[in-house]
């Protein structure tokens, strides 16, 4: 429900209804008090034969006025409380309680609660409101049970709410069981030929070999000048 905002130092109008069957003579006493705070309260009662705070009004209503009344920042609430004979009492009455918010009706008609604020008021111009207050505390004789209505249309789909928080990261589950091996694939086009590698660092010097036997040579020598004894060697 919304609100309907008045500043806390400014005097209030409150016209309550004591419903149909209230019994004109029946003491009363309203309570109003900001509510979380009970230490500052504002009375307007009616002992009988003397209002205090408040005058009779019209059909059953009572109008509280509520003059300086000091009371704290918040909801304004509201406690009726009666005292209706009753001689099977001891004291010879019959106390009823009933406590609830003040709820008012704003500019455009909405119901709304009524909040005592240290700010700014919702309207300057609204300084009464009016309140059904317990209707039905006097209740005649119960009558006759009432036949079954007839069944309500069905309500429009409501509009969808807004999308919750994301819940935490689950656990990680067990890991499933291998499955078979795949066909084999087709055989990949052959790739480019690569680029020729740096040349390699030249190899260290390999040891000296064994030396070699020495082998046999075949010398002929042929005399080519009897006169000077010249010989030409041939291998």
């Amino acid at each position: 429900m919304k609100e309907f905002k008045k500043n806390r130092l400014e005097d209030l109008k409150i016209l309550i209804h004591l419903g149909e069957n209230y019994q004109t003579g029946t003491p009363f006493k309203i309570i109003f008090s900001a509510e979380g705070y009970q230490t500052k309260k504002f009375v307007c009662s009616y002992d009988g034969e003397n209002y205090e705070n408040c005058q009779a009004a019209a059909d059953n209503h009572i109008l509280c006025l509520l003059d300086n009344h000091n009371l704290d920042a918040g909801y304004l609430q509201v406690q009726l409380m009666l005292w209706v004979a009753d001689g099977s009492m001891p004291d010879g009455t019959m106390r009823l309680v009933s406590k609830e918010r003040v709820v008012v009706t704003n500019d455009a008609e909405e119901k709304c609660y009524l909040v005592l604020t240290s700010g700014k008021s919702d309207s300057k111009e609204v300084t009464e409101f009016t309140i059904d207050l317990l209707g039905n505390m006097f209740r005649g004789e119960k009558g006759d049970k009432g036949d079954k209505g007839d069944k309500g249309d069905k309500g429009d789909t409501g509009d969808t709410g807004e999308k919750g928080d994301k819940g935490d990261k689950g656990d990680t589950g067990e890991t499933g069981a291998t499955g078979p091996q795949g066909p084999r694939g087709e055989q990949g086009a052959k790739g480019d030929k690569g680029d020729t590698g740096e040349k390699g660092d030249k190899g260290d010097k390999g040891d000296k070999g064994d030396k070699g036997d020495t082998g046999e040579v075949d010398i002929t020598f042929t005399k080519t000048d009897e006169e000077n004894d010249i010989y030409v060697c041939e291998m």
